[in-house]
């Protein structure tokens, strides 16, 4: 989201609009994965609530099962919450899926990573 916007407090109610907005998309159709993946990144990223994205992203990849992005962004996820082992899990499985070459070796790259216990470094 590109934002021009003069203080915090704008920002901050534009986040809020749009977290209202996905989610009235949802009560729509729950199924609607562009909503959920959305709605998942505005939690991470903008509006630093990543715990409340962890069902968003397991339904999403429930649908969505060969996503990569959704995997990369739950695995930061739950890196973020503690939780190294299913993050590790998630980078295997896009090892063993991934069609794009460089998503393979981010993979690969991020395990050594979270291995070495510097990830977030």
């Amino acid at each position: 989201l590109a934002l021009s916007v003069s203080g915090t407090g704008e920002r901050e109610e534009l986040f809020k609009r749009s977290e209202s907005s996905y989610r009235r998309a949802l009560a729509i159709d729950p199924r609607s994965t562009s909503s959920m993946y959305a709605l998942a990144v505005l939690l991470v990223f903008e509006m630093n609530r990543p715990m409340e994205a962890v069902p968003l992203l397991e339904k999403f990849l429930e649908i969505q099962r060969g996503d990569v992005n959704g995997r990369f962004l739950l695995a930061r996820v739950y890196l973020e919450a503690g939780r190294p082992s299913e993050a590790l899990e998630l980078y295997d499985e896009i090892i063993s899926t991934a069609k794009n070459p460089a998503d393979v070796r981010k993979a690969e790259d991020l395990i050594q990573q979270v291995a070495g216990g510097d990830y977030g470094s």
